[in-house]
């Protein structure tokens, strides 16, 4: 019989949801920066050219995206917190004396 797979410590489980909440944190704000730069350029040349419809339309979908993948890696965080407690892989800072 093999040997399950050792399950990951509880700073190491905290430390993959939290980085999939900053990728999701800082992926949504890129897009919402290049949905605001669509609609300036829109803006700018007054709805005259469908790629720049095409380019809002394409980063508002991916903001919405991003939006869900935030929402989602909130909630993986506070089932992790439900399920082991609110400090389970908490890092303190080493206090020297």
């Amino acid at each position: 019989m093999t040997d399950p797979a050792p399950r990951p410590s509880l700073i190491q489980q905290r430390m993959t949801l939290s980085r999939a909440r900053n990728l999701a944190v800082f992926l949504t704000a890129l897009m919402a920066f290049q949905l605001s730069t669509q609609i300036v350029r829109l803006v700018e040349t007054d709805g005259k050219s469908p790629w720049l419809w095409i380019g809002v339309v394409a980063f508002a979908v991916l903001t919405a995206l991003g939006v869900v993948a935030v929402v989602k890696a909130v909630r993986a965080i506070h089932a992790f917190e439900a399920e082991n407690g609110r400090d389970a892989g908490r890092q303190k800072p080493v206090e020297r004396p």
